[in-house]
């Protein structure tokens, strides 16, 4: 699978960079999930799993990155 960078901006992922995966027609998917990370204290109980962040696609950089915003989370099933 092609992938390309992608920085996240708001939500716990802010500044990192995303690798991203291009759609049927070469453009990164309008939105990208992705699991949320555990800090010390905050580790889902036995048998829960983390929530998913949620980004979506914004602009595209001079440089070729992509800008993801993030718009919230939801719960793995």
């Amino acid at each position: 699978m092609t992938t390309v960078p992608a920085v996240a901006q708001g939500g716990p992922e802010h500044g990192r960079t995303l690798r991203v995966a291009l759609d049927s027609t070469g453009h990164p998917t309008a939105r990208h999930t992705q699991p949320a990370r555990s800090t010390p204290g905050s580790c889902p109980r036995p048998g829960q799993r983390p929530p998913v962040l949620v980004y979506e696609r914004r602009e595209q950089l001079p440089d070729g990155t992509w800008h993801y915003l993030y718009v919230g989370a939801r719960t793995q099933n």
